[in-house]
């Protein structure tokens, strides 16, 4: 997908766990970060990874900690919530998470914040 992405979640969305869209959001993030050097299959069967798996599999997920770190930009909004985002690796577009602390299931979008930063990350221009 070739375009920009924004997630909008409340944290007082109690029909859907925000969870759900941090989960979206890592999945995006995935393909920008180096390979992990273990697959989750590997990993359900921990007594079967040798010593040395496990520390090349350490290294890698520090590794990935570091360049998660360096991707993603996140900027804490006071009485509002938490704004984080990054550039895909893959598409060049945008990926925003926006994490408010209230609106619910049903009213986040429409609130005056949110608006805001849809607007600002879809390039739209008010005309009033």
């Amino acid at each position: 997908m070739k375009t920009d992405i924004i997630l909008v979640h409340a944290d007082d969305d109690f029909d859907i766990l925000s969870q759900h869209s941090l989960d979206l959001f890592d999945s995006l993030l995935e393909p920008s970060l180096p390979p992990s050097t273990l697959t989750p299959a590997q990993l359900f069967k921990p007594l079967e990874i040798a010593p040395e798996e496990w520390a090349k599999f350490r290294e890698a997920q520090t590794l990935r900690q570091h360049v998660r770190e360096d991707l993603i930009h996140s900027e804490e909004i006071v009485g509002f919530g938490t704004v984080s985002q990054f550039k895909r690796a893959d598409t060049g577009t945008k990926v925003v998470l926006v994490e408010t602390k209230w609106g619910g299931h049903d009213s986040v979008g429409r609130s005056e914040g949110v608006i805001d930063i849809i607007g600002n990350v879809l390039d739209v221009k008010r005309i009033c």
